[in-house]
């Protein structure tokens, strides 16, 4: 946030810019900064945004590990358990407790081992050994002053106090953040404010980067043409351009 507002300090400096008519754009996790300078920051004129997080920081990974577990193509039974480890977890990470975020891994990729089939166990090794690499590569990711910062921010305050125009477009197929509950809570917290220009937009075949989706797996961002899904850019663009006040 602070490395944006920075970039609008610059920008004030140079002559070729209209200081009154300085925007902003984010995607995803740029959503909570837009929050942030949204609210705190009058030069700001406009804010638009790719797939924004709007839902507080638990409940948006919770149900980001359900989706990339149900597009991954498990089973209803491991999808919930995926989900009841997630909603265990993302509360003991935000709080600090490492000790008890260890046992919770170490739990959950033990039962995880325990369910796979002969083959799948001669792939992954030793049982022990598996859970130590599982632990080992998501433990410093967990400890990072950037993701309890993720988990502990709700942008619900900041949204409460945006009265310029904003846009929200987001993919219907995206599992990294679900439309269904972003897009509504946007629109509902800057309505509620008396923000009464606020535009969301759900492109339904669009993943978390808004190319035309087959599943919005992870795995499947390489195998797409990498270009916008149909309708995405002018949709941007037309906004842009009459928020702004520019020709086109």
């Amino acid at each position: 946030a602070e490395d944006a507002r920075a970039a609008i300090d610059y920008l004030e400096t140079r002559d070729d810019v209209d200081s009154d008519r300085i925007g902003l754009f984010g995607h995803s996790e740029g959503g909570l900064y837009a929050a942030m300078l949204g609210a705190s920051d009058e030069r700001v004129a406009f804010i638009g945004m790719m797939a924004p997080a709007v839902i507080d920081g638990v409940s948006l990974l919770v149900e980001q590990n359900i989706a990339l577990a149900r597009s991954s193509g498990s089973p209803d039974e491991q999808v919930e358990t995926v989900g009841e480890h997630a909603g265990t977890l993302m509360p003991l990470v935000l709080e600090g407790d490492f000790e008890a975020v260890e046992q919770q891994l170490r739990d959950f990729y033990g039962r995880l081992y325990d369910d796979l089939t002969p083959e799948e166990r001669e792939f992954a090794g030793e049982r022990e050994t598996f859970i130590d690499l599982q632990v080992g590569a998501q433990m410093p990711i967990y400890r990072s002053d950037w993701y309890r910062s993720l988990l502990g921010y709700d942008p619900t305050e900041d949204w409460a106090q945006v009265q310029v125009p904003v846009l929200g477009i987001f993919g219907g197929k995206d599992v990294q953040v679900l439309a269904e509950s972003n897009e509504s809570a946007l629109r509902q917290i800057l309505e509620a404010a008396g923000n009464d220009d606020v535009t969301t937009l759900t492109f339904d075949d669009a993943n978390h980067l808004f190319q035309g989706a087959v599943t919005g797996a992870v795995a499947e961002y390489g195998e797409l043409e990498p270009a916008f899904i149909e309708g995405f850019t002018e949709a941007v663009v037309g906004w842009f351009i009459e928020r702004a006040g520019v020709a086109g």
